[in-house]
């Protein structure tokens, strides 16, 4: 994972990139351990390719993980943005 901060930042997001084209799993986990060893918001990114790897980052949402960053899954159609949108609506 990696995770610029920038002086003065606000917020930051927290992401990781796959290489040779492969996609990248998203990393709760790591996620969390990061929002716990900061003091900004943060916005993950990368590897979000399905509503169960939204949900697994929504219980990050009292760690201080303000937003989801969501790409491929959605022009791809493995995400629908009306269930990710209600999904994140109700917690």
């Amino acid at each position: 994972m990696d995770a610029t901060l920038t002086f003065g930042a606000v917020t930051s997001s927290a992401g990781q990139v796959a290489s040779h084209h492969h996609a990248a799993k998203v990393r709760a986990a790591s996620i969390r351990d990061l929002t716990r060893s900061v003091d900004i918001p943060l916005v993950a990114s990368g590897g979000v390719s399905s509503i169960e790897d939204i949900q697994a980052l929504m219980t990050l949402k009292s760690s201080g993980l303000i937003g989801i960053i969501i790409g491929k899954a959605l022009y791809t159609g493995a995400i629908n943005l009306q269930e990710a949108l209600l999904l994140t609506k109700d917690s």
